[in-house]
C-alpha cells in the first residue's frame, strides 16, 4: 500500500517525537523474506525519504539473527546500539541528587523498536536494552564496580527478569488474548525446548481467537478509547446482523453437517436389511459407499471454498471495520496477500461482489487515512 501522504506523516510523527522526547533511533526487527519482507522495505523507502534530523534506522533480521536458539546473538544488536547509547545521548537518563536543585542529568533520545505486532520480538530486544542501560547506570552511580555485572546479582537479576515478562504477558493479553511469546528467554536468559513448545501452543491459540473471536475486542478498544463515535441513525443491529452474502455464509454450516452425517454413518447402529429389504430376498444388503461419497465431497468443496475464500471468515470488528484496507487496490497492492486465503481471481471477484457497492467505491476513491485507535478525526464517524 502506497500512499501519497505517507511520507509527510511519518515525517511530521518524527518531527513531533524529536521535539519532544529528543533523538530517535528506531530499529526494526523483521524478517528480510517472506511476507515480511514489503514491511520492511516500505519502512527503510519512507525512512529515507522522510530525511529527518536527529533519527537514525537500524535494521536486525531477529529471526535470522538468532535462529537455532542462538539467542545470545541479541548481543550483537546491542553492538550496533552501543556508540548510539554512549555518543548521542540515547543512553544518558534522567538523574537528580538530593543535594542540587537541578537534574544532574537527561535523558535526550529514545530507542523504539519494532517487529510485526510490537510484541514478542519488541520486548525481547527492548528488555536487552533495558538491562544494558540499567548496567551502565549502576556502574556509573558506583553502585557496581566498573568490571561487574548485574548478572551476578541473583535477585536483582530474577526481579529484573520477572518484570519485563509480566510487562511482556500483560500487553501480549489484552492485545492478542494469550501470553507473550520467547518469554522463557526474557525470565530465565536461555532460550529452551520447553518455551519452544509453549510459543507453539499460544501461537496456535493466538490464530484461533485473532481470526475467529477478535472483532468484538477491538469493537472494545475502539469504543472505549473514542476511536469509534455513534452517529444519528446508527442501527445497533449492524453488531449482531450478519450481512455477508448467502454463498459465503452457508459453507461452514455446510461442512458441520456433513461431517456430522460423516460421523452418524460411522457411529450409529444399522438396522438389518433383511427386515428393511426382505423382499428382496434374504440376502438382501446395502451399501454406504454413496451415502459416503456425498457427505465426504461436501466436507472437501467446503472446505474447500473456506481456504480459498479465507479473508470472509475472519471476525472483523463491526465498529470500525477496516473495508478500506481489506480491499484496497492501488498503488503498492500485491495480489499475493498473506493469510487472505487462496484468492482465486474468478471467484474472488464473485464474492467480493457480496461486499457492498458503497465500501467499495470508498475503498477506490476515499483517500485512506490510518486507521489506528484514535486517529481517525470524529467528524469521520459521522459522514
Amino acid at each position: 500500500m502506497e500512499l501519497q501522504d505517507t511520507v509527510d506523516a511519518l515525517r511530521a510523527h518524527l518531527q513531533e517525537n524529536v521535539s519532544l522526547y529528543g533523538g530517535q533511533t528506531l530499529v526494526n526487527l523483521v524478517n528480510q523474506k517472506g511476507h515480511e519482507k514489503p514491511v520492511k522495505e516500505a519502512f527503510e523507502k519512507y525512512m529515507a525519504e522522510s530525511n529527518v534530523p536527529r533519527t537514525r534506522y537500524e535494521y536486525f533480521d531477529f529471526h535470522s539473527e538468532c535462529s537455532k536458539m542462538r539467542w545470545d546473538r541479541i548481543s550483537v544488536l546491542l553492538g550496533k546500539l552501543e556508540e548510539e547509547l554512549i555518543q548521542n545521548g540515547v543512553g544518558r537518563y534522567f538523574h537528580l541528587a538530593s543535594n542540587k536543585p537541578e537534574p544532574v542529568k537527561l535523558q535526550t533520545g529514545v530507542i523504539r523498536s519494532n517487529c510485526m505486532d510490537n510484541l514478542d520480538r519488541t520486548n525481547v530486544a527492548q528488555s536487552a536494552i533495558a538491562k544494558w542501560m540499567l548496567e551502565r547506570q549502576l556502574k556509573e552511580l558506583r553502585v557496581i564496580q566498573e568490571n561487574d555485572s548485574v548478572d551476578n546479582y541473583d535477585e536483582l537479576t530474577r526481579d529484573f527478569r520477572e518484570m519485563w515478562t509480566d510487562h511482556a504477558n500483560f500487553i501480549s493479553i489484552a492485545y492478542s488474548g494469550t501470553g507473550a511469546l520467547k518469554t522463557d528467554f526474557t525470565r530465565t536468559g536461555k532460550r529452551t525446548r520447553q518455551g519452544l513448545l509453549e510459543d507453539g501452543w499460544n501461537s496456535a491459540v493466538r490464530y484461533l481467537k485473532n481470526n475467529f473471536f477478535d472483532g468484538a475486542r477491538q469493537d472494545a478498544f475502539d469504543l472505549m478509547t473514542g476511536a469509534w463515535w455513534p452517529r444519528r441513525g446508527w442501527n445497533p443491529a449492524t453488531l449482531v446482523v450478519d450481512r455477508r452474502p448467502l454463498i459465503i455464509r452457508a459453507p461452514p454450516y455446510m461442512l458441520f453437517f456433513a461431517l456430522f452425517m460423516t460421523c452418524a454413518g460411522l457411529t450409529l447402529p444399522r438396522t438389518s436389511a433383511d427386515k428393511i429389504l426382505g423382499w428382496l430376498g434374504p440376502r438382501a444388503d446395502y451399501s454406504l459407499f454413496y451415502y459416503f461419497l456425498l457427505w465426504i465431497t461436501l466436507v472437501v468443496v467446503s472446505t474447500a471454498f473456506i481456504f480459498i475464500h479465507g479473508i470472509d471468515y475472519v471476525n472483523w470488528p463491526r465498529l470500525l471495520p477496516p473495508t478500506d484496507i481489506i480491499y484496497y487496490e492501488g498503488p503498492g497492492f500485491r495480489s499475493a496477500h498473506h493469510g487472505k486465503g487462496l484468492a482465486l481471481p474468478a471467484l474472488e471477484k464473485a464474492v467480493s461482489a457480496g461486499v457492498s457497492e458503497k465500501e467499495h467505491r470508498r475503498a477506490r476513491s476515499k483517500k485512506l487515512d490510518e486507521i489506528e485507535m484514535g486517529s481517525i478525526p470524529a467528524k469521520e464517524h459521522f459522514d
